[in-house]
């Protein structure tokens, strides 16, 4: 039987879905029962970064379940394939030190407690998470920006990357 013509490049698509993820609200609410109460998890996108990252891991196969925690993330990724680099390339995860984000949304004043950040790697410069004040995911900073003496204002913690997922994308 001759090849199919049709290739799908996944790893482009993973990227177009993550560039276009930027903006969107879907994913500042995840609900469940707690002692028989409807509670919404996420904190309506204040606590959403590895709910987020995990859904578009999920979408292509990456991971094995959606994650509402950075560390749960983290170790799904390892057990999936994923490995440390210290080279990363567009599409990588990216992994901050503990941070506080605190701001407002929609007249809503919020602070979460300190805790590691999770999003998706674009370049030296930029990179895709969650943010909190922007309601959903935002593109920055790759630090949050630099502090007056030139230091990131956020550290951070590792980069991982899919040394066989990436193999055919035409972006990296």
């Amino acid at each position: 039987m001759p090849p199919s013509p049709l290739h799908l490049l996944s790893a482009d698509t993973y990227l177009a879905m993550i560039r276009g993820s930027v903006g969107s609200a879907m994913y500042r609410h995840n609900y469940a029962l707690v002692d028989g109460k409807r509670d919404d998890l996420v904190r309506s996108g204040q606590r959403s970064c590895a709910f987020y990252v995990t859904h578009i891991l999920l979408f292509f196969q990456l991971i094995r379940e959606p994650h509402l925690r950075v560390a749960g993330t983290v170790r799904d990724l390892l057990t999936c394939g994923w490995v440390p680099t210290t080279t990363p390339k567009i599409g990588d995860i990216v992994v901050w030190e503990e941070q506080v984000f605190s701001g407002s949304w929609e007249g809503v004043e919020f602070t979460n407690e300190p805790h590691p950040h999770i999003g998706f790697y674009l370049s030296p410069e930029e990179a895709i998470s969650n943010v909190p004040s922007a309601g959903g995911p935002a593109q920055h900073h790759l630090t949050f920006g630099v502090s007056a003496d030139g230091s990131p204002k956020t550290r951070i913690q590792a980069f991982y990357t899919h040394p066989t997922f990436f193999a055919e994308c035409t972006e990296r």
